[in-house]
C-alpha cells in the first residue's frame, strides 16, 4: 500500500510559500501581468496582483497567502480587512491561499464581507492547493525535492530507516546519560554537554528525514522525545551533586527523589521513542 504524506506547507518560508502560490495562480489559473509586492515587503495586504483575460474588460485579482496550520474566521476577514485598508479602490477578484482548510463558518462569513466591498471572493484550501501541486511534478520538485510519487519501496525503506535512527537515538542518548559521574563540576557539565550534543544531531537528522513522510502526529511525538531528553539533561547536575558514584552526598532521603525522579524521566524518553517506532509502521 503506497502512502499519501501530506506536503509540509508549513515548513517553507513565508516567501518560498508564496512563491509557489504564485506558480499555482499562473499555471493553473492563468493569472497573467503578475506582480509580487509581498516579496518586496511591502504588498499592503496584496501578496500577489495580477489579472484574467477570459474577455473584455479583464478582471483584476489580488492574492493573499497564509501559510497557517489552523485558519479561524477572524483571520480570513482580518486578511480581507488589510487589503481592502491597502487597496480601497480595487475592483475585481479577492483570493486567499492558505496550506490550512477553513471550516464553512468561516468562508460563509469571508465571502459576505468581501461581496459588500464589492470583491469577488475565492478560497483556496490546503486540500485543493496539494492536488494542484501534486498535479505538477515540477511544482513538487522544486518546492519539495520530491517527484510527484515516490515508489512505494522509497516509503518503505525510509520508513525502516527512521525507526532504526530512533533507536539509535534512544540508546546513544541513554548510554552517554548512565556513564558515571565522580561528583566533579567539570566533569558533571562535560556530560550535560555531551548529552546534549547527541540529542541535537539526533533531532536535527530525524526531523530531515521525517519531513518527507511524516504528518503532524508524528512530529509531534518527535517534539515529545526531545523535551523528555531535554528534562533528563536538567536534572542530571542535580542528581549527580546529591550523589556520588551512586552513594547518598546530601542525604538518603534527596537521592532517592533524585534517582525516581531520574528514573520517570527515562521511562517517559523510552515510552515515546516506543511510540513513535509505533507510528512509523503506519508507512511501510
Amino acid at each position: 500500500m503506497t502512502t499519501q504524506f501530506r506536503l509540509p506547507f508549513t515548513q517553507l518560508e513565508d516567501l518560498r510559500f508564496e512563491d509557489l502560490c504564485l506558480r499555482v495562480m499562473v499555471q493553473e489559473y492563468n493569472l497573467q501581468r503578475t506582480q509580487h509586492p509581498g516579496r518586496a515587503g511591502s504588498d499592503g495586504g496584496g501578496d500577489i496582483l495580477g489579472f484574467f483575460i477570459k474577455n473584455e474588460p479583464k478582471t483584476h485579482c489580488a492574492v493573499q497567502c497564509k501559510r497557517y496550520e489552523k485558519i479561524a474566521p477572524g483571520d480570513l476577514l482580518k486578511a480581507l480587512e488589510e487589503f481592502h485598508k491597502g487597496y480601497p479602490n480595487f475592483k475585481g477578484q479577492f483570493w486567499i491561499i492558505t496550506s490550512a482548510v477553513p471550516s464553512k463558518k468561516a468562508r460563509d462569513g469571508f465571502n459576505k464581507a468581501a461581496l459588500a466591498m464589492e470583491l469577488e471572493p475565492f478560497v483556496i484550501d490546503g486540500s485543493s492547493l496539494e492536488t494542484s501541486v501534486r498535479n505538477n511534478p515540477e511544482l513538487m520538485q522544486e518546492f519539495f525535492s520530491a517527484p510527484k510519487s515516490l515508489p512505494e519501496r522509497n516509503f518503505h525503506c525510509l520508513a525502516v530507516e527512521i525507526i532504526k535512527k530512533v533507536q539509535k537515538f534512544e540508546t546513544e542518548f541513554l548510554d552517554t546519560r548512565h556513564q558515571n559521574s565522580c561528583g566533579n563540576f567539570a566533569f558533571i557539565r562535560e556530560r550535560q554537554q555531551a548529552m546534549a550534543e547527541v540529542l541535537n544531531k539526533n533531532i536535527n537528522e530525524l526531523e530531515s528525514e521525517m519531513s518527507v513522510i511524516c504528518d503532524s502526529e508524528d512530529k509531534k511525538t518527535l517534539q515529545e522525545i526531545k523535551i523528555a531528553a531535554t528534562v533528563i539533561i536538567s536534572n542530571y547536575r542535580h542528581s549527580s551533586e546529591i550523589t556520588n558514584q551512586g552513594l547518598p552526598t546530601f542525604g538518603a532521603t534527596e537521592a532517592s527523589k533524585a534517582r525516581m525522579k531520574d528514573f520517570e524521566q527515562e521511562e517517559l524518553f523510552k515510552k515515546k521513542c516506543e511510540k513513535l517506532r509505533t507510528q512509523m509502521k503506519r508507512h511501510l
